[in-house]
């Protein structure tokens, strides 16, 4: 009955119930003035826990991990409708500039057969003059 006490101080630091037992009364004292000198507190045990609210806990977590991966889906959807848009702008931009520079290679086509005529057309009268004179 003396022992019980101590023993339990020395449980609580943090020995096995069965090396306790298992010491002579002099290891036995002198653990326990270990104990006592270094100040141990007793290791505090876990709180039981309550399995319902246990349960709610893993689903409100399960719940919230549910929700962060459908954001992240989302997420991911929405950047690579953003990289497709992107993608779209610059081929109807190149289609653009390839149609705006055929438009401006036919109207310097017709400007250098317009100034072609011209050309013609002056040689022509030029020639004409020549031989009257």
């Amino acid at each position: 009955m003396a022992d019980e006490r101590p023993s339990t101080k020395l449980l609580a630091a943090g020995y096995e119930v069965e090396l306790v037992w298992s010491w002579e009364r002099e290891e036995f004292i002198s653990r326990y003035a270990e104990v006592l000198l270094v100040g141990a507190k007793p290791k505090v045990a876990p709180a039981p826990v309550d399995p319902a609210l246990e349960r709610d806990r893993l689903a409100f977590e399960m719940k919230r991990w549910e929700a962060e991966q459908q954001w992240w889906e989302t997420e991911k959807e929405e950047r690579k409708l953003q990289k497709e848009e992107a993608r779209q702008r610059r081929e109807d931009e190149i289609k653009r500039q390839e149609k705006e520079n055929q438009r401006w290679e036919a109207e310097q086509e017709k400007k250098e057969a317009a100034e072609g005529r011209r050309n013609e057309d002056m040689g022509i009268r030029t020639g004409r003059k020549e031989t009257e004179t």
